[in-house]
């Protein structure tokens, strides 16, 4: 008799002891930023859950949205900035805000590459026409700068597509 009456009871205690455990996962939290405060509670909240490489690249992609934010003048100054960015964070998930930032992180990119591409072939027209350069040896210096620019750009592109992908978002 003792034995049945013990049974469920060892039972409820394992799924308790389980539930516990089994903590949820602060990637997949809706963030709190409501205000300045709600925000810096939230990420204390979740601060030792998250990896320092991770928090590394969600502040790198908050910085990409606060650029969206001047770029599309949605706001300007320090506090209008940050306020609109806790607002377009405000309910996202960790995940969430990543995938957003390398979206916008994307989409500021590709009008960066064209201006460089435009830059470039503008150059190379009028190299010898208009006699822009000093020298041969500086125009080549130009050149090869922006050369390096465009590859570094691509580069950034390529690693964001690839992240983006990570996600299931590319």
């Amino acid at each position: 008799m003792r034995f049945r009456t013990f049974l469920p009871l060892l039972a409820l205690a394992v799924g308790l002891g389980e539930s516990a455990c089994n903590r949820t996962d602060p990637r997949f939290v809706p963030i709190s930023s409501s205000s300045s405060g709600a925000y810096a509670r939230w990420r204390m909240s979740v601060s030792d859950s998250i990896r320092v490489e991770e928090w590394r690249e969600f502040d790198a992609m908050l910085q990409e949205l606060r650029v969206r934010i001047m770029a599309n003048r949605e706001a300007t100054g320090h506090d209008a900035i940050e306020s609109a960015l806790r607002s377009k964070i405000h309910g996202a998930t960790f995940r969430e805000v990543l995938i957003i930032g390398l979206q916008a992180k994307l989409n500021r990119l590709g009008p960066e590459r064209e201006a460089v591409r435009r830059v470039m072939n503008a150059n190379a027209r009028s190299a010898g026409i208009l006699g822009k350069f000093e020298s041969t040896a500086e125009f080549e210096d130009a050149r090869t700068q922006q050369e390096k620019r465009m590859l570094a750009i691509d580069e950034e592109i390529r690693l964001t597509k690839r992240r983006l992908a990570d996600f299931g978002r590319y």
